[in-house]
């Protein structure tokens, strides 16, 4: 984890109690909208009434798990948008291969073959890119309205948010977690 998302995220894993429990206490009460988003991506990815032929069935459900994930930890629209919904299955693939490729050499070189194997520095600025208006918009209405704001999203970017203190809350940190599925 070190060498693909970071010494930080291991180090302070302050995201770890919202998934096992902010998250699962979530599923319940976000059920409509994994279930709205999982429709409209077989809608989207698989139309019924335009069949292209054949579909490769692990690229398939890839994208349709980063939909439907994206709508429970970051919700609509960006999870409906395909460049960061391309961003998220290339950043998944890249971690994990990554992994596996720096799993292979001695410690002292981890570091810098993390950096040669992968992307996911790149990444990461990349999603900031998505991430910061998300982040600026729910900080401003934190900051307006205070810590119970009208129609406050319930979703992981909130909880990162409400869970996080100084540089926990900052786009780099929360685009990491939201990337790497916080370990999920």
């Amino acid at each position: 984890m070190d060498y693909t998302l970071g010494a930080e995220t291991r180090q302070e894993p302050y995201h770890i109690p919202i998934v096992r429990t902010t998250l699962t206490r979530a599923l319940g009460v976000r059920f409509p909208d994994i279930k709205d988003e999982t429709i409209a991506a077989f809608n989207d990815i698989i139309p019924l009434n335009d069949y292209k032929g054949d579909y490769h069935a692990s690229s398939t459900v890839m994208q349709i798990v980063a939909r439907t994930s994206n709508r429970l930890s970051i919700g609509l629209p960006l999870c409906r948008n395909p460049e960061y919904r391309k961003l998220n299955e290339t950043f998944a693939v890249e971690v994990a291969h990554g992994a596996k490729t720096i799993n292979r050499f001695p410690r002292i070189v981890k570091p810098l073959v993390g950096r040669l194997v992968t992307n996911v520095h790149t990444r990461i600025n990349r999603a900031m890119e998505f991430i910061q208006p998300v982040l600026d918009e729910r900080l401003r209405k934190e900051q307006e309205f205070g810590p119970d704001w009208p129609d406050k999203p319930n979703d992981l970017i909130t909880w990162l948010i409400e869970a996080g203190e100084g540089e926990q809350r900052s786009v780099r940190n929360i685009a990491r977690r939201h990337l790497g599925g916080c370990g999920w």
